[in-house]
C-alpha cells in the first residue's frame, strides 16, 4: 500500500496549507491523480505505467531467480547428505569385515541415526525433510 501526501489550502482566505495522507491500492497513483499528472506533463502516465511494469517484470525475474537457486542448494545438499550417509555405511561394512564390529556398530548406528533425525526433526520444524523452508514464503 502506497502512503500519499498531498498539499491542500484549508480556505480561499486562509494562507496555510495542510497535507492531507490517504493510502492508495498498489504502486500507481489514484485514476484522478494520473489525470492530473498528465495534464500536467503529457506523457508522464505512460512512462509511469512502463515503470511499473518493468518493476513487476524485474520482481517476477528475481523471485523466479531465487526459486532456481533455492532449488539448486537443496539438490546439492541432497547430494552431500546422500554421499555422507553412504560413505559412513561403506566404512561401517567395511570395519565389519575386517573384524570392528564396535567401530562398525558405532559408525553404521550414528549415520543413519543421523539420517533418521534429520528427516525426523526437518519434518517437525519444516525443514530439510518438510520443504516449506524456501525463502519465497516468507513475505
Amino acid at each position: 500500500m502506497v502512503r500519499r501526501s498531498t498539499p491542500v489550502a484549508t480556505t480561499s482566505d486562509d494562507p496555510t496549507v495542510r497535507n492531507v495522507e490517504r493510502d492508495a491500492g498498489g504502486p500507481l497513483p489514484s485514476a484522478a491523480e494520473l489525470e492530473r499528472i498528465e495534464r500536467l506533463c503529457t506523457g508522464a502516465t505512460d512512462r509511469i505505467l512502463g515503470l511499473v511494469e518493468r518493476q513487476q517484470a524485474h520482481r517476477t525475474d528475481w523471485e523466479n531467480k531465487s526459486r532456481e537457486a533455492y532449488a539448486q542448494e537443496r539438490r546439492r545438499a541432497q547430494f552431500c547428505a546422500f554421499a555422507f550417509a553412504l560413505s559412513g555405511l561403506a566404512a561401517a561394512l567395511v570395519l565389519g569385515v575386517l573384524g570392528q564390529q564396535t567401530a562398525a556398530t558405532v559408525i553404521g548406528s550414528t549415520t543413519i541415526g543421523g539420517v533418521v533425525a534429520s528427516f525426523i526433526l526437518g519434518t517437525r520444524s519444516g525443514g530439510a525433510a518438510g520443504g516449506s523452508d524456501h525463502p519465497s514464503r516468507h513475505n
